[in-house]
């Protein structure tokens, strides 16, 4: 049966959902950019094991790290770096179907039952909309939560407390869907239930999820509302 044919007759009141390797499936873009300006500016080859431990950090964080792995500490040189990784994906991330398999079924069934959408990243705001408009989602959501918005990103909760607080609504009343281990930690130190999609992580890195998924085709609405 899909999503849409199951009523609102649960606790559920919000579906707060991360955005890069959740909804939109934008993490291996943004490594193909780290790895690409590393090699094309530095000569570098990165391991895809040392790309995927710096999945949900900003990109001065990753090629910081990375350049430090390096013995190469230079902020200017990280700035710059990030300038032209970010330059990158942007002249490649339309080039791939980004969006999650069952993803404007589920939002769509979520909004028609009533329950309150919210984005929770710690992305950039004009990312976030630009994306949003360009599969028109973005009138689905009436909370979106961006790095700008709060004083402390992932792991730290007050990325889901702030949305919680927009909404008002409790923890016990929410799900959340997260990709990685820090946004999972982040929604649950929040007090909210939180389902995981297999895009970024191994399921191993992921069991403090009460759930796995592989995408949105794999989850109702009345399954959410046996989770709380």
């Amino acid at each position: 049966m899909p999503v849409s044919a199951y009523p609102h007759t649960g606790n559920v009141r919000g579906v707060f959902l991360d955005f890069d390797g959740t909804l939109f499936s934008t993490e291996r873009i943004h490594r193909l950019a780290i790895a690409h300006t590393l090699q094309e500016e530095l000569g570098v080859d990165i391991d895809p094991d040392e790309l995927r431990a710096y999945s949900g950090l900003l990109y001065p964080e990753r090629l910081g790290h990375a350049l430090a792995m390096r013995g190469i500490d230079d902020e200017d040189r990280i700035a710059e770096l990030s300038k032209k990784a970010y330059r990158y994906f942007q002249q490649h991330v339309d080039e791939h179907d980004t969006l999650l398999p069952g993803a404007k079924t589920f939002i769509s069934a979520v909004a028609d039952a009533n329950i309150a959408l919210a984005i929770v990243s710690s992305g950039f705001r004009s990312f976030i909309e630009n994306e949003l408009d360009r599969v028109n989602l973005r009138k689905f959501f009436s909370c979106i939560i961006a790095c700008e918005d709060v004083p402390a990103r992932k792991p730290h909760p007050a990325p889901y407390r702030a949305a919680l607080d927009q909404l008002n609504l409790s923890p016990h009343e929410v799900v959340a869907f997260e990709d990685s281990p820090p946004g999972i930690e982040s929604a649950r130190l929040a007090g909210i239930t939180v389902v995981a999609l297999l895009t970024t992580f191994p399921a191993q890195d992921l069991e403090h999820a009460i759930q796995i998924i592989r995408n949105f085709n794999e989850i109702s609405i009345a399954q959410l509302h046996q989770l709380v």
